[in-house]
């Protein structure tokens, strides 16, 4: 997942030890892949499923202190919390074996392909067509994460 992350920084007045706050939006994109293994009695399948399009929103936030070794260089330490959910558009089987066969090509494109929809309305009636994907309701993950951030400050412009 690849993310844009704008971001406001609250912090203390210049000191050794410096506390500061960030909170901020995340914007991204990616994908999803998903394997899936099963085996019934002697039948083993594998499926791979590719989940993509659509972008991710959530926030982004972290404490931390920074210390400073001289008036240009300085070191950091965060705590960071980042929370996501993803709503992917489409989903597309790239893998798909039994017992070690390739059948993907035998599978029809509603049993391989799925395209995700917000809004959808589905006539019991109607038989799918086999070069159409399937579509099905829109379905969003949640991805999040908490980790700690060390790093190196240097200024590069004149302090004053």
């Amino acid at each position: 997942m690849i993310s844009l992350n704008p971001s406001v920084r609250i912090q203390a007045k210049p000191m050794q030890f410096r506390p500061h706050a960030s909170m901020g939006i995340l914007i991204g994109g990616g994908s999803i892949l998903l394997d899936l293994v099963s085996k019934v009695n002697t039948e083993h399948e594998q499926f791979s499923r590719k989940y993509h399009g659509g972008m991710s929103f959530g926030f982004n936030s972290s404490l931390g202190i920074e210390h400073s070794l001289n008036p240009k260089t300085s070191l950091t330490f965060d705590i960071v919390l980042q929370s996501t959910s993803y709503g992917p558009k489409k989903m597309n089987t790239v893998l798909w074996e039994i017992n070690g066969d390739n059948v993907l090509e035998e599978k029809k494109k509603y049993e391989t392909d799925y395209i995700f929809k917000d809004n959808y309305t589905k006539d019991r009636g109607s038989d799918l067509e086999d070069n159409q994907p399937r579509i099905r309701s829109r379905k969003y993950y949640p991805f999040g994460s908490i980790g700690f951030c060390f790093g190196v400050r240097y200024i590069l412009t004149k302090t004053k």
